[in-house]
């Protein structure tokens, strides 16, 4: 069609804006089905809020075949289930008539679910704007109404479909509608609401998603180059190596040429005779430290691999998959927007189609390049591991065999031997420091035993001879002997504990 045409469809979830030419509903009459008469009660009733199965939507269903009962007692259900109010307000209404006096103001009529219609009316209040100028807005995708915090609350807010019906289908005065009706009518004038919305969701989210993909991504990649360059490594798996094949002696596990490394993860499993010395881990790293101990930096040489074992690989395709059909979403509604028309008369700024195509034109060439180079690199990435793995033994056979499992199991071998060869060397440093202070105190009991013994032999050979320890003490209380009773008795218990005090000092 030209510029004349107006945009096609129905607004909202599935639909398009409003036509000049409404195209034609499906009616009863057009499914085999006669129309039903008006009913008007002869009360005012009660309202049976229901949705009405469109008759569309009623092939192959009950209905088709469904009579109305017909020996219903609506006397009875008048009198039970009419409606106070309404029948007051319809009396009231005939006194003011009666009396020529201004009838009172219609109530505003509500025709959605009263608890969305509370929901939907408390997030319209917070977004302070009138109906027209959300609708501009949203077709303008402007950032200070749409955004990430908000792009949830309007895909919440927007109408069902069958909502969108239940609105079409009303023929009484639309001023009269409640204030979610009326935000409703104005979005049905948006061509493929919900859609158009989702398209800005995606958006929204990509670049923060792709990130954390290529941060994951990235990982991986530095994880394989570390292990695959690492010479260090290979010298501690050589000494492993030593140590199993010697282990194992002449049995069949012995003399070999290599070994799977899930074997790394077992070396604190086994535990020396005596506790003290710990596991093959600590004697694996004691010698190290005697042969070669630059060979002790080795997990800090591979600081990704850690990393990248905690990273699902699984969830890391899972994630780009979704990132990719989140793209192709927006493609496909793009190409569907091609073969909308604009309306005659809007400006190119205000108008739904140009003002979407115009927003995710950019967002594609940017996304759909960004997805490509990323699936590539993603072999890349599962190149490099199957190198990495099949380095060790590991045959994996291509990409096409690739195992995210296994890879994973891989990185977290290595990343756990990287962690318990770090505790080991911790552990070592503490049992040389131990050992330390056990021989220092060793020593010392040794050399008092030593002392103790040497004195004791020399004080028995003095008591012996009347030696000058007991010489000592009867000279200085003969010398004493001068003085009056006060003094020798004091200098005689002052001389005799400082004896005491020096025979303590000497105990071991």
């Amino acid at each position: 069609g030209g510029r004349g045409a107006m945009l096609a469809g129905i607004g909202g979830r599935g639909g398009g804006a409003p036509t000049r030419e409404k195209k034609a509903s499906v009616t009863a009459e057009d499914i085999g089905l006669k129309a039903k008469p008006k009913v008007e009660p002869g009360k005012k009733l009660k309202s049976l809020f229901w949705s009405k199965v469109q008759p569309k939507s009623m092939a192959g269903t009950v209905w088709m075949v469904m009579q109305e009962n017909s020996k219903i007692d609506f006397k009875d259900l008048e009198s039970d289930f009419f409606d106070p109010a309404k029948e007051k307000a319809k009396a009231s209404a005939s006194e003011k008539d009666e009396k020529k006096k201004k009838p009172e103001k219609p109530k505003e009529i509500i025709l959605v679910d009263p608890k969305r219609n509370q929901n939907v009316s408390i997030a319209l209040a917070r977004f302070k704007a009138t109906n027209e100028e959300l609708k501009r807005k949203i077709i303008a995708s402007d950032p200070m109404l749409i955004n990430g915090e908000t792009i949830g609350k309007l895909q919440m807010m927007i109408p069902e479909e069958e909502e969108i019906n239940t609105i079409n289908d009303f023929e009484g005065d639309k001023k009269m509608l409640g204030k979610v009706e009326k935000f409703y009518l104005e979005m049905v004038k948006i061509p493929r609401l919900k859609m158009r919305l989702d398209c800005v969701s995606i958006t929204l989210q990509f670049d923060e998603n792709f990130q954390l993909l290529q941060e994951k991504l990235q990982k991986f990649t530095k994880a394989s180059k570390e292990i695959k360059d690492s010479k260090n490594f290979l010298e501690v798996l050589s000494m492993v190596m030593a140590i199993g094949n010697y282990m194992n002696g002449s049995t069949s596990r012995g003399q070999a040429h290599g070994f799977k490394l899930d074997v790394l993860g077992k070396l604190t499993n086994m535990k020396a005779n005596d506790r003290k010395k710990g596991t093959l881990m600590n004697f694996l790293l004691k010698q190290i430290e005697k042969q070669r101990k630059t060979l002790l930096e080795l997990p800090s040489e591979m600081p990704t691999v850690g990393e990248a074992s905690v990273v699902s690989l699984n969830q890391m395709e899972t994630d780009f998959k979704q990132l990719s059909l989140g793209v192709k979403k927006v493609r496909n509604e793009y190409n569907k927007y091609e073969t909308l028309e604009v309306e005659e008369g809007t400006k190119p700024e205000d108008d739904a189609v140009s003002s979407f195509k115009s927003k995710m034109e950019p967002f594609l060439l940017k996304s759909e390049e960004a997805c490509t180079r990323f699936a590539e690199a993603m072999t890349d990435m599962k190149m490099k591991i199957i190198a990495n793995m099949e380095s060790f033994g590991d045959k994996i056979g291509g990409t096409d065999k690739f195992s995210p499992d296994k890879s994973q199991m891989f990185y977290q071998n290595l990343a756990n031997f990287l962690k318990a060869f770090k505790q080991a060397k911790i552990e070592n440093e503490q049992m040389r420091i131990q050992a330390e202070k056990e021989a220092k105190r060793a020593k010392e009991k040794a050399a008092k035993e030593k002392k103790k013994g040497a004195g004791g032999d020399e004080a028995e050979d003095q008591q012996e001879k009347g030696g000058p320890g007991k010489k000592d003490l009867f000279a200085a209380f003969k010398t004493a002997q001068a003085g009056n009773t006060d003094d020798i008795v004091n200098e005689f218990q002052a001389r005799l504990a400082k004896r005491r005090t020096n025979n303590l000092e000497n105990l071991p």
